[in-house]
């Protein structure tokens, strides 16, 4: 017999697992560990561990997992008879951090939310913002671009307000980084809908207004707004308030900033995805400072000149780490079509 624990999501694209083999059966116990994917009942046909033989509890360290994804296990244990199967137990893996920019996000996923954005009624609300086109009727009836765009709506003229939050960007390295997106929200007869657009710069952080819409906006235009005091845990958050008007909607979020000359990666510790770019150098540790890239961990590194890796650069088993020089001006978001 053999029992699965719940895993626990250490990072992105790992997570800690195990199971305990309770009875060996008619033969010893020659292998054991975890299968792993992402339909129910997974079998050691597919990504499995081995965590050595006999019976007793084990543990195992999954990785090379995809961010926001869910997954089954079940541990396994084999001997001469065959292979037993412990029960199935899912997890989802956490959503990695937005580090190539301009980050883009047009909603065209197919009516469903995009990955790793969230949404947060606020009291009194109890309607979530839909991805289709326009407002699903009219005014608008089709998106800015594409099949697909934000919109809250509801026929209640009271403030039923609804935040639509984009995952967490890391705008550590970017310069003066801009927010520009489309926006409309048609009054209907005097039932005006409203928007108001919001940052933090930390997870636990208070939500701080940047941007406030409160009139009639009969056709899609477009916003620009400075983002203040950027830090590597960043978002955006836009609250519709729906109050029977035509609904207010959203499409074809871009967030961009001014890339450095040169970028210094120091006293730093990689537990997820990263991309960093430079117009000419990166350097990273040294005069007694550290960049290390754990298990699990990847991080691309691309420059218009050079790349250098001083003392006190540290890629531990499991992490990636790829650095290239950009031939043709492109950087992160799309790598490099040649490099040196």
């Amino acid at each position: 017999f053999c029992n699965s624990s719940q895993p626990r999501p250490s990072a992105i694209n790992s997570a800690i697992c195990g199971g305990n083999v309770t009875l060996e059966g008619t033969s010893p116990v020659t292998s054991r560990g975890i299968c792993r994917g992402t339909t129910i009942n997974p079998t050691i046909l597919e990504e499995h561990t081995v965590e050595g033989a006999g019976a007793g509890a084990f543990s195992s360290l999954l990785t090379g997992l995809t961010p926001n994804t869910l997954y089954y296990i079940r541990a396994y244990a084999t001997n001469a008879t065959g292979t037993s199967y412990g029960t199935n137990v899912t997890f989802s893996t956490l959503c990695d951090v937005v580090n190539a920019f301009p980050f883009v996000e047009g909603f065209e996923n197919n009516g469903a939310i995009p990955s790793c954005w969230t949404q947060e009624t606020l009291p009194g609300s109890t309607i979530l913002w839909n991805f289709l086109a326009g407002n699903g009727g009219s005014n608008p009836s089709s998106a800015h671009s594409g099949s697909y765009n934000a919109s809250l709506k509801d026929n209640n003229t009271a403030d039923t307000k609804t935040r639509l939050i984009s995952p967490r960007l890391n705008l550590a390295n970017v310069s003066d980084p801009v927010l520009s997106f489309w926006h409309t929200q048609a009054v209907f007869i005097t039932y005006q809908d409203r928007l108001t657009v919001f940052y933090r710069n930390s997870a636990a952080g208070p939500w701080i207004s940047i941007g406030s819409y409160t009139t009639n906006v009969p056709a899609w235009t477009q916003r620009t707004i400075a983002l203040p005091n950027p830090t590597n845990d960043y978002y955006i958050a836009f609250e519709g308030n729906a109050k029977r008007g035509y609904g207010v909607c959203i499409d074809d979020v871009e967030i961009t900033g001014i890339m450095p000359d040169s970028l210094a990666l120091q006293n730093l510790t990689i537990g997820s995805g990263h991309c960093y770019n430079a117009l000419e150098t990166i350097a990273l540790a040294g005069n007694g400072t550290n960049f290390t890239v754990t298990n699990g961990a990847h991080v691309t590194l691309i420059a218009g000149q050079k790349i250098v890796f001083y003392p006190g650069t540290h890629l531990q088993l499991g992490g990636n780490l790829s650095a290239a020089i950009s031939m043709n001006g492109q950087y992160c978001g799309t790598l490099p079509s040649s490099s040196q």
